[in-house]
């Protein structure tokens, strides 16, 4: 094969072989379901979208590879991961409070705070340095695009039977 012929052949397989990319991916399937953002030097969020791209469900954690290296000392300063949730899920959309639950464990603590419209929860490493131990925070969205198909049993009304409705049982 003459010389000519040969860088040709290898230029054709180069071009094959590249890599990738967003544009490329979207075109052959389509937008994707779950992608991650830089929200802040150090810090991502992996947002998992509804049919309508409405983002039902956002994940704050220390930037990683995607392939996770199981490095325990990442971690998060608090008040930039509630600066965060603040952008992602103002207060004013949250609606009311339901429940808020704290557990710990020794050093691991989780909290979780129950909305109308959302739960967030947020899980800290209170042996990592101080205001510095955060390791993850979840939002999901209960509303809109993101509502449940199936209710939960707190937003099926609740039906009160009396004696003589149990008696027609029989």
């Amino acid at each position: 094969m003459p010389l000519g012929a040969k860088s040709l052949l290898l230029l054709v397989i180069a071009a094959a072989s590249v890599a990738q990319t967003a544009t490329d991916l979207t075109a052959r399937y389509g937008y994707p379901d779950v992608e991650r953002f830089v929200v802040r030097p150090g810090i991502t969020m992996m947002a998992s979208y509804a049919d309508d791209r409405t983002a039902c469900e956002m994940v704050i954690e220390p930037k990683h590879p995607i392939h996770r290296t199981d490095d325990k000392e990442q971690s998060m300063a608090t008040a930039t991961v509630s600066e965060i949730i603040d952008e992602l899920i103002p207060k004013s959309e949250r609606g009311i409070l339901l429940n808020r639950i704290f557990k710990a464990m020794g050093a691991p603590q989780f909290e979780h705070d129950k909305y109308q419209n959302v739960t967030i929860s947020r899980y800290f490493v209170r042996s990592l340095p101080a205001n510095h131990d955060e390791k993850s925070a979840t939002i999901i969205r209960k509303d809109g695009p993101c509502s449940p198909a199936i209710p939960s049993h707190e937003s099926v009304p609740a039906i009160e039977l009396n004696a003589a409705d149990l008696h027609a049982v029989r």
